[in-house]
């Protein structure tokens, strides 16, 4: 099966039979960064400037129907934070798209602050996206990722941000997490409950505790939707 390549025109028809207004639009794995063939990250740069005027031509094309989540090149935070300021003084794009991790980095790693940092500052939403999980190909041989582990790893991810107190240090970054969340819906009682059983955990608790959204069962700050 092909996936079939994506177009406004396919994508205003889409949305008009499903009586969608507005779609916010975003890349998705693996991104833009290709480890072994761009050490350096100079194709993540321009890739990543290149995607972010392509969303804003969408936008400005079509100002009623389309938003766009911006693309960074991480794991360079240096150059994520330069190419954020452009993506949202600039171009005006409207949030942040993600990925779960990055050379096996999740989110809630501290290589991350200082962009988080930023993020809160700025008050922005981040759409998060799994990404292939380390060392998977190791788990399970001849079965896509697609088919349940990157639902697994946007939880991965999600834990991390929690754990590391990321959600709870820069409380203005809304996250969204793609998939309805991965699988948080079905975990969250258990990491409340395991997370009070375990030194250095606790605050997983109190955060699950603070809030649920009651759509898809994911803690207020972190807001899980379809596909």
């Amino acid at each position: 099966m092909r996936f079939p390549n994506w177009s406004a025109d396919k994508a205003l028809e889409v949305m008009d039979r499903n009586g969608i207004s507005t779609s916010v639009i975003s890349i998705s794995a693996p991104g833009v960064y290709f480890r072994d063939k761009d050490p350096s990250m100079e194709f993540a740069r321009g890739l990543s400037r290149k995607t972010n005027e392509i969303c804003a031509g969408l936008i400005e094309n079509h100002p009623e129907r389309f938003g766009a989540f911006a693309t960074l090149p991480l794991p360079d935070v240096d150059a994520a934070l330069e190419e954020l300021e452009y993506a949202l003084d600039v171009l005006k794009l409207d949030g942040v798209f993600l990925l779960s991790n990055y050379d096996g980095y999740y989110l809630g790693d501290t290589r991350f602050e200082r962009l988080f940092s930023e993020l809160n500052r700025r008050k922005v939403a981040v759409f998060v996206h799994p990404a292939t999980p380390p060392g998977i190909e190791e788990i399970h041989r001849g079965v896509p990722e697609s088919m349940i582990d990157v639902c697994f790893d946007t939880t991965r991810t999600a834990l991390s941000l929690m754990v590391n107190g990321v959600t709870k240090k820069y409380p203005d970054v809304s996250f969204i997490l793609a998939h309805a969340g991965g699988t948080i819906p079905y975990l969250a009682a258990r990491l409340d409950i395991l997370s009070t059983l375990f030194a250095g955990l606790g605050g997983v608790s109190s955060y699950i505790a603070e809030g649920v959204d009651l759509v898809s069962q994911c803690c207020s700050q972190i807001t899980g939707i379809l596909p």
